[in-house]
């Protein structure tokens, strides 16, 4: 049976790098982003932000004694909408995002609640997507108070997000999962039935009647309904972090390492037993002291790289281009938004601007405040096509001078064929990388560079595919999808482009 701890060993050093944002790097967590939701009423943005800050300092401190040293919170982010015009912040963010984040600030559903949870849609081991926390919970105390230290609950929360375990407690009233069991054990008298609690702990802990306060009863040698595990001064457990959290002795995972007492119970009737075959949940001397940086999120700041090879001819894939980004830039762009656009081919070198052969410049940039700027930016979108492909060329443009010293910046990136002229994606991979732009690839048909994926992947961008039997749907959605990175407002707010005129929902 695999132990946490080494479990958590193998899970830091590869789910680290998978889909979330935070890295660990020499033991400590960075990059974390705590985003706080647009929908969230920024008049009580100075408590909100202070409670993070003070519960993502504790919790490093537990997670740090939780994994043996193994792991802590270095580098946390927390994020403002762009709404909150008023609240003070460290620096504008870059290309944090909300919808990336890992911890997430928003108002409570009907179904939890003021309670905090991770939204795990995945198997065992499978990473969860995000932490939900309210601004209730954050801010009220007393009614945090009800689900345990917030500092351990964050921790048992975390455990969940980054190693795909569930918990390993019964529930009261519960028949899939319940607060004791039958099982057969061999004793002195020979082999009987026994009632087990349903915990993982490496000492037993104390069991109390929630009506009379003192020991359980007990119906036909099982505990009755009103037994349960409440915080006591005489508890001597230290685990685990996956069931009663809550306690205040208990500060560690179920671990067999040093001790069979901290073994995995893998016949108890959980959570995590069900979703994980029974199997058990997958060094400085000091972590150094949690760093928080508050950002303020900024609108995106698009650059179009558009393939303007000969190639785009066929199967008239530039029309489809030319309809789909003149409609983006006049209906589906936020306002105020700044768009600007490249055109490639072939690489002319004059000033570091790829551009046409006869040597203008081919780079039109606008912040868009209007319906006439919208449709002389839209205008520039032509038909007009080259010789060769530099996918490269069109790359080095958009991050040396259309994106450079922009927040949040987001590449589009349009192409149909494989590279034939340098510069190559591959010399300017790196330069793209550092930029902190996004790249989002639009690859049509099947002879696109296979680097493109890559790319977006590298970048934390999206990558889409058109065939060329497409009618025009699939390219809309590639370039909708690039909203995604645009900052969101309050749902009351949005406005949206309705048949007829606008509409406010």
């Amino acid at each position: 049976m695999r132990n946490l701890v080494a479990a958590i060993t193998v899970a830091l050093a590869t789910l680290s790098a998978l889909a979330s944002a935070s890295n660990l790097i020499n033991n400590g967590y960075e990059d974390l982003v705590v985003a706080i939701s647009p929908s969230v009423d920024e008049s009580n943005a100075e408590a909100i932000i202070a409670s993070i800050k003070k519960t993502i300092r504790e919790t490093s401190t537990v997670l740090f004694t939780a994994t043996r040293k193994r792991a802590y919170f270095r580098d946390v982010k927390i994020l403002l909408p762009k709404t909150w015009t008023n609240t003070p912040y460290d620096e504008a963010a870059l290309n944090e995002n909300f919808e990336d984040s890992e911890i997430r600030v928003d108002a409570r559903n009907v179904v939890y609640g003021d309670q905090p949870y991770t939204d795990q849609p995945g198997g065992c081991g499978v990473p969860g997507r995000y932490i939900h926390l309210t601004p209730e919970y954050l801010t009220d105390d007393s009614a945090a108070a009800w689900w345990g230290p917030r500092n351990k609950t964050l921790v048992h929360e975390w455990a969940k997000l980054r190693w795909g375990v569930f918990d390993e407690i019964g529930y009261p009233h519960d028949p899939t999962f319940p607060l004791f069991y039958w099982n057969t054990q061999i004793t002195a008298d020979g082999i009987e039935d026994v009632v087990i609690p349903n915990y993982c702990a490496n000492e037993n802990l104390v069991e109390v009647d929630i009506v009379s306060r003192g020991g359980c009863s007990f119906k036909s040698g099982f505990p009755d309904e009103n037994c349960r595990f409440l915080p006591s001064e005489d508890q001597d457990a230290t685990s685990s972090l996956m069931a009663y959290y809550y306690l205040n002795s208990i500060v560690e995972f179920c671990d067999s390492a040093s001790d069979e007492k901290f073994s995995h119970n893998d016949l108890a009737p959980n959570r995590h037993n069900l979703m994980c075959d029974s199997r058990s949940e997958p060094a400085h001397q000091r972590p150094t002291p949690t760093t928080v940086t508050v950002l303020r999120q900024e609108e995106a700041k698009f650059c179009l790289v558009l393939d303007y090879s000969r190639s785009m001819d066929t199967s008239q894939r530039i029309e489809k281009l030319q309809r789909t980004a003149q409609r983006w830039i006049l209906h589906e762009v936020a306002q105020g938004s700044f768009v600007g656009i490249v055109k490639f081919w072939w690489v002319a070198l004059l000033g570091g601007v790829a551009g046409y052969g006869d040597g203008q410049n081919d780079l039109q940039h606008h912040r868009n405040h209007g319906p006439s700027l919208r449709q002389d930016l839209a205008n520039l979108i032509d038909r007009n096509l080259g010789a060769s492909t530099s996918i490269g060329a069109g790359l080095s443009l958009a991050v040396n001078q259309v994106l450079v010293g922009q927040k949040n910046p987001v590449i589009v990136l349009v192409t149909d064929g494989a590279e034939n002229k340098k510069p190559y994606i591959s010399d300017v991979r790196d330069r793209v990388i550092s930029s902190g732009a996004r790249v989002v690839t639009i690859a049509f048909g099947e002879a696109a560079d296979p680097n493109l994926e890559s790319l977006a992947e590298a970048t934390g961008g999206k990558s889409f595919t058109v065939v060329d039997a497409d009618d025009g749907g699939m390219l809309d959605d590639a370039f909708l999808g690039s909203l995604t990175y645009q900052p969101g407002e309050k749902l009351t707010d949005t406005k949206v482009q309705c048949e007829g005129g606008i509409g406010v929902v």
